[in-house]
């Protein structure tokens, strides 16, 4: 009669203290050491060079908003542009704290465009022909009067 023998029972491993449950190797803490230092640099990199993109590339910042609407909605849309606007803000606040306001036109001096009834012959009426002096557009810049067009070859003031 051949008699299997039973095997061994199997042996117990204590459990491990608590301090020692898990424990990273070396090689993976480096790794997520250096993950997060990647991360630490390139996201105000990259947040940095969308703030430019949006402010100083014409179509960028339309294109930006409409993606992250389709993404995230538009509530999340108009938070992100408070916050953002928010912070421009404060930071113009500090950096130019004490500066005069700068004005980046001329304006006419003595008269005030607001308080031009609408229907007046300086603001262009509705009722005059086209071409007559009422809708021409003034070369002295009369208030009221739109700006002369540009060319589309000339270069915009500064």
């Amino acid at each position: 009669m051949n008699r299997r023998e039973a095997p061994p029972p199997p042996e117990e491993k204590p459990a491990p203290a608590p301090a020692e449950k898990r424990r990273l190797s070396e090689k993976a803490r480096r790794r997520i050491k250096r993950t997060l230092v990647g991360l630490a640099i390139a996201l105000p990199v990259t947040l940095g060079i969308l703030w430019y993109a949006a402010n100083h590339v014409p179509w960028f910042g339309a294109w930006m908003a409409d993606t992250l609407r389709s993404v995230i909605g538009t509530e999340g849309v108009a938070d992100l542009e408070e916050m953002a606007y928010g912070v421009e803000d404060r930071w113009n606040r500090f950096w130019r704290e004490g500066e005069k306001p700068k004005a980046y036109w001329q304006s006419p001096s003595g008269t005030n465009t607001a308080s031009a009834p609408a229907g007046s012959a300086g603001a262009g009426s509705a009722g005059a022909a086209p071409g007559t002096a009422a809708s021409a557009p003034s070369a002295t810049g009369a208030p009221g009067a739109p700006p002369p067009r540009r060319s589309r070859t000339s270069a915009p003031p500064r």
